[in-house]
C-alpha cells in the first residue's frame, strides 16, 4: 500500500497506491465491533432514530451550506430529481464512485430531503469514524462470516422491499 493516502501539496496529486486490489484508507482504530448475524445492520432503536435526526439537522443547518462555501458543492439536476419525486419515495439505489473522503455529503445533499442509507466497509464502521458514518445512514457489509453476509443481505433486501 502507498505510503502516503492524503494529497501531496509538494506534488499537487494524491499518491497512486501500490497495492491496488486493497483499500487506499488506512483505518487506524479498530473498536471491536462483530458485523455477526444478530448485529442491527438497520439499526431502528429509538436512541439511534433520535441520533440520526439530530445529525440531519446539523447536515441542513451546518455541513451542506459550508460544503457549498469550503468545497465548492453545486448540484446540477435537482429538476430531474423533483420530476421524479414519485418513483423515489417508493426506494432507489443510488450507485457512486467513491472518489473523495467527504463525497457521500455530495449525494445526501443531492437527494435531500430523501433519508440515504449507505453500504460502508465495516472497517470504517468499526473504525475512528464509524460512529459518524452510523448516524448518517452506514450499514457496514459483514467480511469472513456467512451468516452475517446473509443477514445483512436480507436486512437490505427488506428495507428496499418497504420503500427504503
Amino acid at each position: 500500500m502507498a505510503k502516503s493516502t492524503y494529497f501531496d501539496p509538494r506534488t499537487n496529486k494524491f499518491p497512486y497506491p501500490v497495492d491496488t486490489d486493497k483499500h487506499y484508507i488506512v483505518v487506524k482504530k479498530d473498536d471491536g465491533t462483530k458485523f455477526d448475524k444478530d448485529y442491527p445492520y438497520i439499526d431502528k432503536s429509538k436512541k439511534m432514530r433520535f441520533k440520526m435526526r439530530m445529525v440531519r439537522i446539523l447536515l441542513y443547518l451546518i455541513v451542506f451550506p459550508l460544503s457549498y462555501i469550503r468545497m465548492g458543492l453545486r448540484v446540477k439536476g435537482k429538476k430531474i430529481l423533483r420530476k421524479n419525486k414519485k418513483i423515489l419515495k417508493q426506494g432507489v439505489i443510488s450507485i457512486c464512485n467513491h472518489v473523495h473522503m467527504w463525497d457521500y455529503i455530495g449525494i445526501m445533499n443531492a437527494i435531500k430531503p430523501f433519508k440515504s442509507y449507505l453500504l460502508a466497509w465495516d472497517k470504517n464502521i468499526s473504525g475512528e469514524m464509524g460512529g459518524m458514518i452510523r448516524s448518517v445512514g452506514g450499514i457496514p457489509i459483514p467480511s469472513n462470516d456467512p451468516q452475517a453476509t446473509i443477514a445483512y443481505i436480507n436486512v437490505v433486501k427488506d428495507h428496499l422491499n418497504n420503500g427504503g
